[in-house]
């Protein structure tokens, strides 16, 4: 029960290898943000990728970047998007 995104596509982001230019990068941002309403402040957890795209930028994947990919992966990936609340769990 509750809302959940599509299993498929979750697997398919799990999958993914990290961006490596800015056209790979518009494409991880292009899925995860089909996602925004299942996280909240999605954008703060995405602020070093969205820099990187801005247009004078040069492109340089930080620590910065690889947390953000890494972490926003493992947020859609989580089992505690938008479920029923249920008391007998902890």
């Amino acid at each position: 029960m509750g809302c959940h995104p599509d299993p498929q596509k979750i697997i398919a982001l799990a999958d993914m290898l990290a961006p490596t230019n800015i056209t790979t990068l518009c494409s991880f941002l292009g899925l995860v943000n089909y996602y925004q309403s299942f996280v909240p402040n999605m954008r703060s957890f995405l602020q070093p990728l969205d820099d990187l795209r801005k247009k004078d930028n040069e492109w340089k994947w930080s620590t910065s970047c690889q947390q953000a990919f890494e972490s926003i992966k493992g947020i859609l990936n989580s089992e505690l998007l938008l479920t029923h609340y249920d008391p007998r769990l902890k």
